[in-house]
């Protein structure tokens, strides 16, 4: 009788998940690795303004609360030095929360983070975006350089597989809570490139843009703010920006604002984006 080869198993249900999962995760390795210029997310209206500044936003119930909120928070505390944002923002003590339109709630409950929904509810009312980080800041005097380097806002995390491009902020809502006494310093500084240079990471297109251009600058724009306290500033989302260093009477004295990035995510993203998650 002929020999009958023997027939190879069948691959189960759970043999095609991991071999989809895989091809999936060396896609994303090629792509991330291999083409370091991957268009970014970005969803910032052509025509919004650079920076808009609205002076005594708060009244000063409401910005008393916001100010003895972030004094109150572990992080922010008399002598805390710890940094939960990025190696861009030297010499600063920060919050870092990212959270969804769904994810709000839990902010909310949440005895230590509640209390700064005032700001939260103004910045979002009326806004189309669906995910958000919060960002409470306090930055000292940097003896070598600006407190917080030049960068992009492009901190929002997701599960599962990180896409190989970045999600860019659609607007950035800053509002100053404490600004010294004898501040010297410290202004915020923002620089849109012009749109064919930002689809690439943050600091490659300035870098690229710098080499093209030289001192060449056309079609960059620029802005500078001096900090106030109890003044909201919103700026493009798809601009770089930084602070830069400052002095005080008092050289123990914080510079201390919140921020609240805002992002429009597509459906493919969001159901990808933390719900709520605080660093």
């Amino acid at each position: 009788m002929a020999n009958q080869r023997d027939e190879p198993p069948p691959l189960w249900p759970t043999h095609w998940f991991l071999i989809i999962v895989t091809s999936m995760i060396c896609q994303y390795g090629f792509h991330r690795y291999s083409d370091p210029d991957v268009t970014l997310w970005r969803t910032t209206p052509a025509d919004a303004p650079l920076v808009t500044q609205q002076p005594l936003y708060f009244d000063s119930d409401e910005f008393e609360a916001l100010r003895s909120c972030a004094a109150k928070h572990p992080k922010l505390a008399a002598g805390a030095q710890t940094n939960a944002l990025t190696t861009a923002f030297k010499g600063t003590a920060g919050v870092f929360v990212q959270f969804t339109e769904s994810g709000y709630a839990e902010l909310l409950a949440d005895s230590k983070l509640e209390c700064f929904s005032a700001f939260v509810d103004a910045m979002r009312d009326g806004s189309s975006a669906n995910a958000f980080v919060l960002n409470v800041v306090s930055a000292s005097p940097n003896g070598d350089g600006d407190v917080i380097e030049y960068h992009m806002d492009q901190s929002l995390g997701l599960s599962w597989i990180q896409p190989p491009g970045h999600l860019v902020a659609n607007l950035v809502d800053v509002l100053y809570l404490e600004v010294p006494e004898g501040l010297s310093g410290g202004e915020l500084e923002v620089q849109k490139l012009p749109d064919e240079w930002l689809d690439q990471h943050g600091l490659r297109a300035r870098g690229a843009f710098r080499r093209a251009r030289g001192n060449d600058t056309a079609g960059r724009l620029d802005a500078s703010v001096t900090p106030a306290e109890n003044t909201r500033v919103t700026f493009r989302g798809d601009a770089h920006h930084r602070v830069r260093n400052f002095t005080a009477s008092d050289e123990s004295a914080r510079r201390v604002s919140l921020v609240l990035e805002s992002y429009v995510l597509s459906s493919w993203y969001l159901w990808r984006a933390f719900r709520f998650y605080v660093e």
